[in-house]
């Protein structure tokens, strides 16, 4: 444990003291503090809490312990331009330290073991709270005791009675780790609910999508179908390409057309022909009748044909019959060249009604083909375009299913943290940690309070559970109420709590503080015994670990002064000072 032992403290224009710094030395025993303030002639503000409590509030950490406004901490009464200081000296173990701080001009100084330390006024400051190990509020609660401590503690509702006891045993952080840890969890849980709507209402989104999705697939695949099915169909009505045939077709045409023009040609030169050899023919058959008619005279020599010889008529006859018969051969042959062309023109033209019938069947057949071609690559372009569709719902599934995965993550990593808030919220419950930590103590606590109720001559004995719920027995073992017992039973209870709760807050904090101030503790209505029994435990304990007790009263017959170290104060015209110690 950590032990601090404070030896002498000086003030100079602090609150009501003036600029003659007043030195108070910290006194083994029990000391009483009272005084008169002449301003207002009463016993009332004459600047007692100011000596012993403010004073150290203020030089250890720089703040007052009643929080006051620091613009009025220096007394401005006596129009002194001297600083306003407060100046500490203590131990810690081993330790010795000698602290000053002031205000005009705003310094903070600090000796450790007659060696400057001093550093800024916030680092100094935190020194200093390191080198006693607790804040000002733990601190004060250990050093200080007023009625707010115990005063009507057992008439209290519970939740104040455990928001004080946490307060005592240092466990006020639960409760506000509840606080925001309830809160957190809270937000956190609405988070977590609002996003569920969300995924629940995403989660019915992208079903409905989906069903969107499948009847627009379903339209695909039928028009799919419907397309590849009249594809088909078109492809049976003429599935051959004539084109070649055709083609071919027509050359032979153009062929035998070609071929029966050539012929007739030849039949015309032909009969030309054979006009010439008829016409050539017939002259030769003229003249062979004027042969034959015996004429009288000669065709040739035009003498009459008995004065010739008819050797050369004959051998003329014979010539021009022969002429004849060559002629009529010519004849004969160039006939039956005729005629045989005119066979093959004949049949080219049989050749030709039939391919050109064949052709013109083939042509009708490949006006079909064309036709279902047409409408097959017609169907085949919507056929690609149809299967190269994107379906639109498919993008928002694909979207809401992105969403939905993005959002569950989220919501899981909320639920993990939610879970996490939950811990931390039951942890820092009134049935978590706070709980268990209570259970450990609270049979310690209970020890001390009865070791004080006997101590103080308590007609009665007190356990508490670990909600605080005290109960409160007689000497008989008969449970009592609090609000039943006399007022001078009430104060020893009071002051054994209140003895308790120092107890337990030097046992928290780890700290053991050689003064103890009771600021206005024993101006209430306690009886003579009563307050007797209290002065003597507290001269045991300041004897038994060399403690300080200051009884700081605005009643200066409040108790029997013989056996105390007596301060008085007395303050005038806004200044206080120290008349007697």
């Amino acid at each position: 444990m950590k032990k601090v032992e404070f030896e002498k403290i000086i003030v100079r224009n602090f609150l009501s003291y003036g600029d003659e710094p007043v030195e108070l030395a910290f006194k083994q025993g029990i000391n009483y503090v009272t005084g008169y303030n002449k301003d207002q002639k009463s016993f009332n503000g004459v600047g007692k809490t100011t000596l012993l409590v403010e004073s150290l509030s203020f030089v250890l950490f720089g703040k007052t312990y009643r929080k006051i406004n620091q613009g009025i901490i220096k007394n401005y009464e006596n129009n002194s331009k001297n600083e306003c200081s407060v100046e500490v000296f203590f131990s810690i173990n081993e330790d010795k330290y000698h602290i000053i701080r002031s205000i005009s001009p705003n310094k903070l100084i600090r000796w450790k073991n007659g060696e400057d330390k001093t550093r800024t006024i916030p680092e100094t400051t935190k020194d200093i709270l390191d080198d006693l190990g607790i804040t000002k509020e733990i601190f004060v609660n250990i050093m200080v005791m007023t009625n707010d401590n115990s005063s009507a503690f057992l008439a209290q509702d519970t939740p104040l009675k455990t928001k004080f006891i946490e307060g005592i045993i240092g466990l006020e952080v639960f409760s506000k780790m509840f606080e925001l840890t309830n809160t957190s969890y809270k937000d956190i849980s609405k988070t977590v609910v609002a996003d569920e709507i969300k995924l629940a209402e995403l989660i019915k989104s992208i079903e409905n999508d989906k069903k969107y999705e499948s009847i627009e697939n379903d339209k695909k695949l039928k028009a799919i179908a419907e397309h590849e099915a009249l594809i088909a169909q078109l492809k049976q009505v003429q599935p051959i390409d004539n084109s070649t045939d055709i083609e071919n077709i027509q050359i032979q045409i153009v062929k035998l057309e070609e071929e029966i023009e050539n012929h007739q040609a030849k039949v015309q030169k032909g009969l030309i022909k054979q006009s010439k050899i008829n016409t050539e023919l017939k002259a030769e058959m003229v003249k062979w009748k004027e042969m034959d008619n015996k004429l009288s005279i000669c065709p040739t020599c035009k003498k009459p044909l008995e004065e010739h010889d008819t050797t050369e008529i004959d051998k003329e006859k014979a010539i021009l019959q022969a002429k004849i018969d060559k002629i009529k051969g010519e004849l004969a042959k160039l006939s039956g060249a005729i005629e045989k062309v005119q066979t093959h023109i004949a049949e080219n033209k049989k050749n030709k009604t039939t391919l050109s019938a064949k052709l013109t069947i083939l042509l009708s057949e490949q006006s079909r083909f064309e036709k279902s071609q047409d409408k097959i690559s017609n169907l085949e372009a919507d056929l690609r375009n149809i299967r190269e569709c994107v379906n639109p719902f498919s993008e928002k599934v694909k979207e809401g299913e992105e969403k939905r995965d993005a959002l569950s993550k989220r919501l899981e990593k909320i639920k993990s943290k939610s879970r996490i808030e939950e811990a931390k919220k039951f942890v820092a419950s009134p049935n978590g940690v706070k709980t268990i930590i209570i259970k450990k103590i609270i049979n310690h606590f209970n020890r001390r309070f009865n070791f004080y109720l006997k101590r103080l001559n308590s007609a009665c004995s007190c356990e508490f559970d670990e909600f605080f719920e005290e109960k409160l027995f007689n000497k008989k073992g008969k449970e009592i109420n609090y609000g039943n017992l006399s007022g001078g039973e009430k104060k020893r209870v009071d002051f054994a709590l209140l003895f308790t709760f120092r107890d337990i807050r030097r046992l928290q904090s780890g700290i053991s503080i050689n003064i103890s101030v009771f600021d206005e503790l024993f101006d209430g209505a306690m009886d003579s015994q009563a307050l007797s029994a209290v002065i003597e435990l507290l001269k045991e304990m300041a004897d038994a670990n060399n403690e300080s007790y200051y009884i700081i009263s605005h009643r200066p017959d409040a108790i029997d002064l013989h056996e105390c170290n007596v301060i008085r104060l007395e303050k005038e015209h806004g200044v206080t000072r120290i008349v007697s110690n």
